[in-house]
């Protein structure tokens, strides 16, 4: 999925660690906002909620566009269908509200 001109590196790349690929390091305030999640997206265009909607994802369905999303990007060891990642407490921490309110189980 391309996501545009709606995509840029100095905002929406919201990880700390995007200082090692040459961009200005990113700064947060953890008491406001918590753990940063890999990417923060404001889906203005509507094209990451089509997207999903497209792929089957029967909960898109019911929300509206302008939504904010936050992408956590994690890596594995191994072969996708054989392998085990791993998340940062403060990272569960985060979206635990969202899944409880949801009533989907983690």
């Amino acid at each position: 999925m391309n996501v545009g001109e709606s995509y840029s590196p100095a905002n929406n790349w919201t990880s700390i660690l995007r200082s090692r690929a040459g961009h200005p390091p990113y700064t947060y305030s953890y008491k406001a906002m918590g753990c940063p999640t890999t990417f923060t997206m404001n889906d203005k265009t509507g094209r990451l909620l089509e997207f999903l909607r497209s792929a089957g994802y029967a909960k898109a369905s019911t929300w509206k566009s302008g939504i904010k999303f936050h992408v956590e990007v994690s890596t594995s060891e191994g072969a996708l269908d054989d392998s085990q990642f791993f998340l940062a407490s403060e990272i569960l921490m985060k979206v635990r509200p969202v899944v409880v309110s949801n009533s989907v189980a983690l």
